[in-house]
């Protein structure tokens, strides 16, 4: 064996670096173990458990508090209206331009968009446009007479598909018998797809669109609606924020989720729309850390709070929310609502691997839907 001599002092630079220990942390730091954190929080909050593929359930709202004038009405008192949402209004219902304060009364039942009224009762009359807003303010009986007709809103059947999420940890039983740092590989893999899983499940919750359809073996595949996707559940109180946004802005925005169910709701949003509201609210935002007050909200999440005229609203960051479009997004969610509903929670099959194969392998896997009720109790805000 040849010999290699070493001419004075001995050094980092010529002794083997077989030799050296690596100076290395025991564990390994993973870049995104809390990037779920809307998930995180229905599945502390509240679960409804799936019979069936499809998840189904019924919501009935409340008669709407306003119909629109389909066409323009002159100012002279013209003995008729028409009205779209004719079917919504009976004799003597009341209604008032909330335009121009004129209040008007239905005088006959209604059975056609040409609306039969009394123009100018209590004030003047003035010329209506096509799509004024008319507040429906009650009804005006006169002595003696029989009750109005009766009017209710039937109930709407409202469904989600359970959609299937695999996610797969793999490896050599060669690499599982070496000592390596950070301990063995295996259940460092299952921690990643843990996690991958999971940011799977979020983003179908957010932005998934519902579809029905068969795979490539020919066998029905199922795809969630989400919350805030261009076909998602919240689909009423959406507004655009691209001529700019300030803090009026972001009070008319929230303002129409409040108007139903709770007086709390969770704000979940992208680092840009955190960011603005940051920028007009800093020095009134109450930040909650998981070591803080538990009696506040609290999930293992930072929560900022805001205090809305209205209401309060929670604000959480979704870290997958990313690009310049997403991180843009605020959604607010009222979560008395909201229910994961899982068909099969999730679970870790071990060793699915074939046999033959000289490895190992085990499998994530969950059958999941979002129930979501009401909702225009909750509302979206885009390019913030």
């Amino acid at each position: 064996m040849a010999v290699t001599a070493i001419s004075g002092q001995v050094t980092t630079g010529n002794i083997l670096t077989n030799r050296i220990p690596v100076d290395m942390e025991k564990e390994i730091a993973l870049y995104e173990p809390d990037a779920t954190p809307f998930l995180t929080i229905l599945m502390k909050l509240k679960k409804v458990k799936a019979n069936s593929f499809k998840h189904e359930w019924m919501d009935r709202q409340p008669m709407p508090y306003y119909v629109l004038a389909s066409a323009a009405g002159d100012a002279s008192g013209a003995s008729t209206l028409t009205i779209t949402d004719y079917a919504l209004l009976r004799l003597n219902d009341v209604l008032i331009n909330e335009r121009t304060g004129e209040v008007i009364r239905v005088t006959a039942a209604p059975s056609t968009t040409t609306v039969t009224v009394y123009r100018g009762a209590g004030t003047t009359h003035a010329a209506i446009l096509a799509t004024d807003k008319l507040f429906r303010a009650g009804t005006a009986s006169e002595q003696g007479s029989t009750a109005p007709a009766a009017k209710t809103v039937q109930d709407t059947a409202v469904y989600n598909y359970c959609q299937i999420f695999k996610t797969l940890a793999s490896g050599s039983n060669t690499l599982e018998a070496i000592n390596l740092y950070g301990g063995k590989n295996r259940p460092l893999e299952r921690k990643m797809a843990a996690i991958e899983h999971k940011k799977e499940m979020e983003v179908a919750l957010c932005w998934g669109e519902l579809n029905s359809t068969t795979g490539a073996d020919g066998k029905p595949l199922y795809q969630m609606k989400g919350l805030f996707s261009e076909a998602g559940f919240v689909s009423t109180n959406r507004s655009d924020a691209v001529d700019g946004f300030t803090e009026d802005d972001f009070d008319e925005y929230c303002s129409p989720a409040f108007e139903y169910g709770s007086d709390n709701k969770l704000g979940v949003g992208g680092k840009i729309a955190l960011r603005s509201i940051n920028s007009f609210a800093k020095d009134r935002l109450q930040v909650i850390h998981p070591s803080g007050d538990q009696s506040k909200i609290n999930y293992g999440i930072t929560v900022a709070k805001w205090h809305h005229s209205e209401g309060n609203i929670d604000l959480v960051r979704a870290k997958l929310w990313k690009g310049d479009v997403k991180s843009r997004c605020l959604g607010l969610l009222d979560l008395k609502y909201l229910a994961l509903c899982p068909l099969r929670d999730t679970t870790m099959t071990p060793d699915v691997e074939d046999p033959k194969v000289d490895g190992w392998a085990d499998l994530w896997t969950t059958e999941t839907t979002i129930m979501c009720r009401v909702e225009e109790a909750h509302a979206f805000i885009e390019n913030m």
